[in-house]
């Protein structure tokens, strides 16, 4: 039996479908449990740029006047210490950008240990007599909160973090390049594949590090969305929804970005 795939919506019907669910949004929103609306998360974010600004304007200030300071200075005098680092308070979009470079140094450590490691285990598999998928079965069912719970006692610095990281993802994976690896007859396209079975890691390096840098208690976007969390506030709440879409724009423009280098990756 011929399954029909689900019609999509058509373009025009697109703009007027996202208003009418942000109204019915905005709307359920005065209903318990009180979850804040578009209206309340479009300022947030207004404020949350706002907020960003004024750091960066204090940090221009401040070695402007340092500078300023020097420039001043008689020649006689004794000379003035190097310019000292300005003490910048994190932002939120600092801490987004702090998360984002975790997630791709995470990433880039289980790729590059798992690509080599999954392409010799199909290799010889013959050898060791079972197939890849027999041998990491065991693995998968590690969750990724076992990746953020293990290791919470310990002082929360980056390597520790790229730890979880590594621990959540290197075992999918290792079953994503290995399964890329023994399909790539008919996928016709080795590096494609690869990318293709890296797609669920990179999902999960966002999870792993969210939670870590929730229960490490380190800077970041998990702990800006935990420490919003703790706030009984309305506009605190809203604040934490913000980071939580941040990680999952930023998860799914890395996603398309994989996409797209799987599309580009040369032929055989």
């Amino acid at each position: 039996m011929k399954i029909t795939p689900p019609a999509r919506l058509a373009p025009r019907w697109c703009l007027p479908a996202a208003l009418l669910a942000l109204v019915l949004w905005q709307g359920l929103a005065s209903l318990p449990p009180h979850l804040p609306g578009p209206l309340q998360l479009g300022g947030q974010l207004v404020q949350l740029l706002k907020e960003h600004k004024a750091e960066q304007d204090r940090e221009r200030t401040f070695y402007q006047a340092e500078l300023q300071q020097r420039l001043e200075q008689d020649a006689d005098a004794d000379p003035l210490p190097l310019l000292p680092a300005f003490e910048r308070t994190p932002t939120f979009f600092d801490q987004l950008l702090l998360s984002l470079q975790r997630v791709l140094a995470g990433f880039a450590l289980t790729a590059l240990l798992a690509v080599p490691a999954g392409l010799l285990l199909v290799r010889g598999h013959r050898r060791i007599g079972a197939r890849p998928g027999m041998l990491l079965s065991w693995l998968l069912p590690l969750p990724p909160v076992l990746a953020a719970l293990l290791l919470s006692p310990l002082p929360g610095g980056t390597s520790m973090l790229l730890g979880c990281i590594l621990l959540g993802c290197l075992a999918p994976a290792l079953y994503g390049v290995a399964r890329a690896a023994r399909g790539r007859a008919s996928a016709g396209n080795l590096a494609q594949a690869l990318l293709q079975g890296l797609r669920l890691p990179l999902a999960l390096a966002w999870l792993v590090l969210l939670l870590a840098e929730m229960a490490l208690q380190s800077q970041g976007l998990g702990h800006f969305i935990l420490t919003e969390l703790g706030q009984d506030d309305q506009d605190a709440r809203a604040r934490a929804l913000l980071g939580l879409g941040g990680a999952l724009l930023a998860a799914l423009l890395l996603d398309r970005l994989l996409l797209g280098l799987g599309q580009v990756a040369p032929r055989p």
